[in-house]
């Protein structure tokens, strides 16, 4: 059963604040939401000499062990959410391991959400545009996990929100695992 680790190593992973974040999310239209728990890079001019690049990054120490990260994003080619629905230029990653994220239009909705606020309703309310990537570490190492992309095309737009981790597999350090969770909880008058 894969264990939730996310509180053990990854800092302010639900986007509620923007420490331990590192943030390149361009420079032609950014913007971090923390009441909505939401980040974003928006992209108003690009074009094949002038490519928009931006990240959302955190570097992060485990243990030797199995892995999945997860992440709401989706990445939007072009001014509309059917311009190329296929095309995504934005990737979930952990280590040198990445996965493209889910397009706008990758998935079939009544309506798409065109701002912040009906984004975090598609991510948190009704858990859509959830991406995931599974990763092995093979010894104790750090290694940097977030969202990376470029735009190449006017009104572009990359949005993400909470990301998670999770351990595979804890074999014997399962008992380890409890106590160190039972512990956290302990100390912030959760238990």
């Amino acid at each position: 059963v894969p264990a939730d680790v996310t509180t053990l190593y990854i800092r302010n992973a639900d986007l509620a604040n923007d420490e331990g974040w590192i943030q390149s999310l361009g420079t032609s239209g950014y913007g971090f939401d923390t009441d909505l728990r939401v980040a974003e890079a928006y992209t108003s001019y690009a074009s094949p000499e002038y490519i928009i690049s931006y990240s959302l990054t955190q570097k992060i120490t485990l243990p030797a062990g199995d892995y999945r990260l997860t992440g709401h994003a989706f990445f939007r080619q072009g001014l509309w959410h059917d311009t190329n629905p296929e095309k995504s230029l934005a990737q979930l990653f952990a280590g040198e391991e990445e996965q493209a994220v889910a397009t706008l239009g990758g998935i079939g909705l009544a309506a798409y959400p065109n701002n912040m606020e009906a984004t975090a309703q598609e991510f948190y309310n009704k858990g859509n545009y959830l991406n995931s990537i599974d990763f092995s570490v093979e010894k104790d190492t750090t290694i940097t996990i977030g969202f990376k992309g470029t735009s190449d095309e006017s009104h572009s737009w990359f949005i993400c929100g909470e990301v998670k981790l999770y351990r595979m597999s804890l074999g014997a350090y399962q008992k380890e695992y409890q106590d160190l969770r039972d512990e956290l909880e302990r100390q912030a008058g959760l238990a």
